[in-house]
């Protein structure tokens, strides 16, 4: 399931990827608005984080948070002229969310290895108190003291497995998003597939998270994308470390995402090779200047020093 041992593509798709995309379509001046659809656990508070400084604070709708369901309502509840004036929606919002925008939409999205994903979020929901007492959240009552087994049976009791084949699908109502959810259609994940395909203007994966992030900053336009990891889970449980028969049960419980999953890669790979060589060489110089970054900015928040601001618009200013 790793990015690198992904099936290829076929031709036909490959040539498709090539030949659809068209750079002033899908140029930031472009007057849709950017869907940020969060998968939980996907990096995407690393990634909201560097859409976040892409757009007017003024003009984007955040859609995240152990109130979900309040931000939610807010959002269906603005005028269609003040939701028509957004530049961006980023929040845990499936497919779907597009027909509160009049202006129209453009997702992105990033998908995870959905062992990794159900180790992550596992660990995410035992270290949360509010899902033991938020009255929004009454699905999850308990299942904080639930083993990784018993974590699983909730998953697929809930319908909750196959999360990511459900959210691009748009197998999530839209006026509530929350779970429990009814049985995921026999065509979900070829729905998935379609629109990662024809209907996303970039789906990333976290494994390949820089190559991902570099697709986006040249298909939409974006200017300093340097990042520090946010929301890193402190319980970092590698799914190598598990017993085959637990490994085996998980497989199975997301049999559909792990399809996807191996899709998003190739697609990705696909998607990467057809920029050209010129991709690599700013893949490397992403990295490199992240790192500097990665060192400085920590020094600069803790000191507020005006000569690491300097050095900081230095570094960064003429890389992009």
């Amino acid at each position: 399931m790793a990015a690198d041992n992904t099936r290829p593509l076929s031709q036909e798709v490959i040539r498709h990827i090539v030949s659809s995309f068209n750079p002033e379509q899908d140029a930031r001046a472009q007057k849709q608005a950017l869907v940020f659809m969060h998968v939980p656990k996907t990096a995407g508070s690393t990634l909201k984080w560097i859409i976040e400084r892409q757009y007017s604070p003024s003009h984007t709708a955040v859609i995240e948070s152990e109130d979900l369901l309040e931000q939610y309502r807010a959002f269906q509840a603005m005028p269609p002229e003040a939701r028509g004036r957004l530049e961006c929606v980023i929040g845990h919002v499936p497919y779907g969310v597009h027909q509160w925008l009049p202006q129209g939409a453009r997702y992105i999205t990033m998908l995870r290895n959905p062992v990794a994903w159900t180790l992550s979020f596992h660990n995410y929901m035992r270290s949360m108190p509010f899902f033991d007492t938020h009255p929004d959240l009454k699905v999850f009552h308990g299942v904080r003291a639930l083993d990784l087994n018993g974590f699983v049976s909730f998953l697929e009791d809930s319908n909750m497995a196959d999360m990511q084949t459900r959210m691009i699908s748009g197998e999530v109502d839209v006026t509530t998003t929350l779970p429990p959810y009814m049985r995921l259609s026999e065509d979900a994940l070829e729905r998935a597939k379609h629109r990662l395909r024809d209907e996303f203007a970039c789906a990333g994966l976290v494994e390949r998270f820089d190559e991902s992030l570099l697709l986006m900053k040249r298909r939409l336009g974006w200017r300093h994308v340097y990042y520090r990891k946010l929301n890193v889970s402190r319980d970092r449980s590698e799914p190598r470390n598990l017993p085959r028969h637990t490994l085996q049960r998980i497989l199975a419980c997301h049999r559909r995402d792990v399809e996807l999953h191996d899709y998003a890669g190739a697609l990705l790979a696909a998607q990467i090779e057809a920029e050209g060589p010129g991709f690599e060489r700013e893949l490397r110089r992403l990295r490199r200047l992240n790192v500097m970054y990665d060192r400085l900015v920590p020094l600069y928040e803790a000191s507020g020093l005006l000569r690491l601001r300097r050095a900081l618009r230095q570094a960064f200013a003429t890389t992009d």
